[in-house]
């Protein structure tokens, strides 16, 4: 990744111009007509509940329930900073469609951890088609015991899943993953702290395009798969790799 970490504590140029997907709920980028979020990167992302949504935390620490039609804001300041973060029960989905190619990544989920991290096979984020078991595709889910990273090439898959650090209800945590030709890499850190790492053995790139529907899906994989239930505050993909202290070092 192109970018040398400037002098005063401000971000590498390829942190803030280069990524892939990035989206940002506090940016508060909604049409209003559609409904749609609005990615930086510009991909407009489509939103779906259908339901309300009970016990959203607000910045005063009260709760509120979000209707059907509007997401929920959670209002937890972040690291000391007014934020305003997604939250997404089990009947939440929001989709971003794909604009690359199957490539070196390094992806990047901060979130509220509500306790779903217990709930097995539940997914926080999924690079894949509508169907959630075929196609190329990587995911990060949890195995009701630890968050872990899965990439697939259509034929091989390689998990990388960690072993220690279990975060709880209301725990800030950053999950950072890289999927190379070597396979698959995690990392996590609650609250800021140091790293619990983990990584997979190796599995062939996949080459050529995505299969047909393939998106980012955050809350599921595949277009149904495997609710989660969690507070987003903010969501990366870049090409090439990047680690867990570059990423922090720049927000």
């Amino acid at each position: 990744m192109a970018g040398a970490m400037e002098t005063g504590g401000t971000a590498p140029l390829g942190l803030r111009s280069g990524a892939l997907w990035r989206f940002v709920p506090r940016d508060l980028a909604l049409e209003p007509t559609t409904g749609r979020w609005l990615a930086r990167t510009g991909q407009r992302g489509t939103w779906s509940r259908g339901t309300t949504l009970a016990n959203v935390q607000a910045s005063d620490a009260s709760t509120y329930t979000a209707p059907a039609t509007m997401p929920g804001l959670d209002g937890r300041a972040v690291l000391g900073q007014p934020s305003l973060n997604l939250v997404m029960g089990l009947d939440d989905a929001l989709t971003f469609p794909v604009a690359w190619w199957p490539q070196a990544i390094t992806g990047w989920l901060r979130f509220f951890e509500t306790g779903i991290r217990t709930t097995a096979n539940a997914t926080l984020l999924a690079v894949s088609p509508a169907d959630p078991a075929s196609g190329k595709r990587c995911w990060i889910d949890t195995s009701g015991t630890y968050y872990g990273a899965v990439v697939s090439n259509g034929g091989g898959t390689a998990t990388a899943r960690l072993t220690s650090g279990q975060p709880t209800a209301g725990q800030l945590v950053d999950l950072v993953w890289q999927w190379t030709a070597a396979g698959v890499t995690i990392a996590q850190a609650i609250n800021t702290g140091a790293p619990t790492t983990a990584a997979s053995g190796a599995v062939t790139m996949p080459t050529g395009t995505f299969d047909a529907g393939t998106a980012v899906r955050l809350n599921r994989r595949g277009a149904t798969a495997n609710p989660a239930s969690q507070v987003f505050v903010e969501a990366a993909i870049w090409p090439g790799l990047l680690t867990m202290d570059q990423i922090r070092g720049a927000w």
